[in-house]
Order: C-alpha cells, then sequence, then structure tokens
C-alpha cells in the first residue's frame, strides 16, 4: 500500500492490477509467518529480533535514500515497558523521598526523641507486606505486570500513614504512666483510626478485582492484600517496636541503639528549638502536679505545635479564609472547564513514548494511511459451506449493504476502501473464465453472480496461489 501518492487518488483495475499511480512518498508493507505447532512464543521473538537486526544495519548506512520503519510485536512490548520502567525512577525518588520525610519527622530533634530506627522498622514493614502481598497473590494465581511495579509507592504511603498514627498517639499519652499503659492508650485511638482506613482502602482496591481487565484486576488484588498485610505488621512489628522505644525514652537512652548521642543544646539537634516544653523535661518522674511547672503546654511535638500556634489561626483568620474559598473556587472553576473539553478517543501512541522505536511507524501510519477507522471481521463457522449458492449470495448481500452504508444516516465510508477477498475472487474467476488451464475456467456464474460450487475451492486455491490473490 502507498501513501503519499500523485494523483492523491489512485484509480486501479482490480482484476489486471493496471493503474495511475505517479509517485509515492511511503509504502506500507508486511511479513506474515505462520505460527505452526512446536513454535513458542520465544521463536517468534528470536525470529522479529533478527528482523530487527537486519533492519538496524540497513538503516545504520549512509548511502541510501530509504529508511525502513519496523513495526513488530517484541518492539510494541518494549514500548510499552521501557515508558514503565522511565517512569520508575520518578517512582524510586518519591520512595526515597518519603523514607527521608519518616526519617527525620516521625520524631523530634533530639537524640531521646529522635525516632530514626522506628522510621526505619516502618519501611522494613512496608517491603514485608509487599512481599507477602505479591507471595500470596502469586499462589492464588495472578499474574503481574509492569504497572504492579507503582506498588511501592502506593504501600509506603499507606504504611507510613499508619505508624504516623501510631507514633503521634503514643506521644499524646501521659509519659508517667507505664510503658504498657501507654501503649494501651495509644492502640486504643490509632488502632480504631487504621483500622477504619485499612478497611476501606483494602475495600476499594479489591471491588477493583471484578474488572474484566486482567491487569488491572491483578493490580487490585495486590493492592488490596499489600493494605491487608500493612495493617497487620503496623498492629504486630511496629507496635512492638514502639513499645521498647518507649522504654528506651524512659531510661534517656539515645536513638539507634544509643548510637545517637549528641546533646540536644548542640547545632546538630537545633539547639533544642524544635523540642517542646514536655519533650525537655522528659521523662517525668514525678507526681501528676509537677506537670504545671513546665507550663500548660499539651504539644506531644514541635509539628503540633507549629500547626496550633501558626498554621491554624492563619487559616482560620479572615484573610485565610477568602484565600481559601478563592482558590477553591478558582480550581473547581478549571476542573469543570477541563471536565467540559473531555472526549473519548484512543490512540496506541497515547502510550507509546516520543523516543521509541516503533513511534515512527505509527506516525507516518497516522500522517499518511489513517484517513479513518478500519473495521475487520473474521468469520469462524466450521458447518457453514462457502461454496454453496446461497452462501455465496448472502456474501454479495453484505458486501453490497457495506459499501452502500445501509441504514446510515450519511456515506461514512470512503470510496474505493472496501476491500473484500471475495470479490477480488469473483474479479479472478470472470478473468479466467475462458482460460482452459485455469482451475477456475468456465467456473464464473453470471446468472446468480457465484463461483460455480464445484469448481469453488480449486479455483480459490489458484486464486490465492495468484499475484492478485496473495495479498488477500
Amino acid at each position: 500500500m502507498f501513501g503519499g501518492t500523485e494523483p492523491a487518488t489512485i484509480t486501479q483495475d482490480k482484476v489486471t492490477g493496471a493503474n495511475d499511480l505517479i509517485s509515492a512518498k511511503v509504502l506500507l508493507t508486511g511479513i506474515p509467518y505462520e505460527r505452526r505447532d512446536g513454535i513458542t512464543k520465544e521463536d517468534a521473538e528470536e525470529l522479529e529480533n533478527g528482523v530487527e537486526d537486519i533492519i538496524d544495519a540497513f538503516n545504520s548506512e549512509t548511502d541510501k535514500s530509504i529508511t525502513v520503519h519496523l513495526f513488530t510485536q517484541s518492539l510494541l512490548g518494549e514500548a510499552f515497558s521501557g515508558d514503565i520502567l522511565d517512569d520508575l525512577k520518578f517512582v524510586q525518588v518519591s520512595i526515597g523521598l518519603v523514607a527521608v520525610y519518616c526519617i527525620f519527622f516521625m520524631g523530634s530533634c533530639s537524640p531521646i526523641h529522635f525516632r530514626s530506627a522506628a522510621a526505619g522498622i516502618t519501611l522494613w514493614c512496608v517491603a514485608l507486606s509487599y512481599s507477602a502481598a505479591s507471595g500470596f497473590s502469586y499462589l492464588v494465581g495472578f499474574n503481574s505486570a509492569g504497572i504492579h511495579n507503582l506498588l511501592p509507592f502506593l504501600l509506603i504511603g499507606i504504611g507510613v500513614d499508619n505508624m504516623f498514627v501510631i507514633s503521634s498517639q503514643l506521644d499524646h499519652s501521659d509519659p508517667m504512666k507505664p510503658v504498657r499503659v501507654r501503649m494501651r492508650y495509644g492502640m486504643i485511638h490509632a488502632g480504631s483510626s487504621i483500622t477504619i482506613t485499612s478497611f476501606t482502602n483494602a475495600i476499594a482496591f479489591l471491588l477493583g478485582c471484578t474488572s474484566k481487565l486482567d491487569a488491572l484486576q491483578s493490580f487490585s488484588f495486590f493492592a488490596g492484600m499489600g493494605i491487608v498485610f500493612l495493617y497487620i505488621s503496623s498492629l504486630t512489628i511496629f507496635s512492638a517496636f514502639m513499645a521498647w522505644d518507649l522504654q528506651r525514652q524512659m531510661a534517656q537512652r539515645g536513638d539507634c541503639c544509643g548510637c545517637c548521642s549528641c546533646k540536644e543544646d548542640t547545632p546538630l539537634c537545633c539547639s533544642g528549638k524544635l523540642l517542646t516544653l514536655k519533650q525537655r523535661s522528659y521523662p517525668f518522674r514525678g507526681q501528676p502536679g509537677d506537670l504545671k511547672e513546665i507550663g500548660d503546654e499539651t504539644y506531644s511535638n514541635g509539628t503540633q505545635k507549629f500547626l496550633h500556634e501558626k498554621f491554624s489561626p492563619l487559616v482560620t483568620s479572615k484573610t485565610g479564609i477568602t484565600v481559601i474559598i478563592a482558590i477553591w473556587a478558582i480550581l473547581v472553576g478549571l476542573a469543570g472547564f477541563g471536565i467540559s473539553l473531555l472526549e473519548i478517543d484512543f490512540k496506541t501512541t497515547y502510550f507509546i513514548g516520543e523516543t521509541a522505536t516503533v513511534r515512527s511507524y505509527f506516525d507516518l501510519q497516522d500522517e499518511y494511511f489513517k484517513t479513518g477507522d478500519s473495521i475487520t471481521f473474521y468469520v469462524d463457522s466450521p458447518e457453514t459451506d462457502f461454496s454453496s449458492v446461497e452462501t455465496q449470495q448472502k456474501i454479495n448481500m453484505l458486501n453490497d449493504k457495506i459499501t452502500s452504508c445501509h441504514g446510515c444516516t450519511e456515506q461514512w465510508l470512503i470510496q474505493e476502501s472496501f476491500d473484500s477477498w471475495y470479490v477480488g475472487f469473483q474479479a479472478y474467476a470472470q478473468q479466467m473464465i475462458a482460460s482452459s488451464d485455469s482451475e477456475c475456467s468456465g467456473a464464473w456464474d453470471a446468472a446468480n453472480s457465484v463461483i460455480e460450487p464445484s469448481s469453488f475451492y480449486a479455483c480459490l486455491n489458484e486464486f490465492l496461489s495468484s499475484r492478485q490473490g496473495s495479498s488477500q
């Protein structure tokens, strides 16, 4: 098939192949191959890789005027997976940022209140949950695809949130109480919160398993099970570690098994400016009334202090409310405008990067050969006798309805764009009707516009072996 032709519309005789083509910019051709019994997918990929090497060597030559843009199934798969792998670099960076945030902000800037070890346990729980979810999902028969590589980023966000809720509730507990009492208080309040969020998140993902798309169904199950295992590890591994961490704090030992030994008033610990009065006086070993000596401050960490004393007054002031409502209105307006521009559309190139090898193939195809949407359909009916007059007349009727756009409100079929093996077969039989050495000799039934049933398959075999029929 030629594109960018001169003249733009080619007139061609379907029987002889004669045409008025003068020149063309692009040639579209293919190399079909039969996948016989015993030929595996790996064998087909090896063949395609060999063809790719030949084309690469040809395109690398400088003294030529032709460039070949290749499309194979293996190149298409590489284009999809390559883009996902490129995106994974950003996912890895984001995971690293979340990990750094977790290490520095789970506790406070103090050798005693710093919780880098707890943050490490948090990340370990995420890794264990991801591994457990993957193993269980594989065990029950699910497969993974490139999109599953996004699961660690999803799980680390949910996992870190669970661990922060637990550590925050423990900080709210009475520091004069024993560890056992503080753990009970913290888990009573944090447990209900993470139970509700984990349950709703898991249900939301597991409902995705009802999708008919295999990749989406599998991803939803992996994610749902990952959240379930995160919930279990939060209540077992992390909470157990936090009991030990509270004992460490009460004994005034530094974080990381005592490795954090700098003083709180050093620049490394921001000179203690990020600590609350309660943290500076920790641990309390006196009577309940002794708390009044350090003031009425009830913040458990510097973040809560900032949110209460700085951020809350700002956003609840008249100016803050006005700014927030204005921003909200602008965003709603922009979202509504964006929704009004939505269109239902699909292109393979939406999922292929600009640098992919097959991208140039699709770009040329869209430019020179994409004049409309094509419809290809196959008839698979072992009981049908295609040689019978009745069946052939039904094929003629179907072709006539398609070419005349039967029942259409407007003519959508591009002139001369309809292609059918049976139309070419009929033209060949008419051409060979007087040829004595042809299987199609006398096979054309002009009265019924069909091929004689007795000569149908012999004539069809000859047609498919001919120049006219080899492209069908």
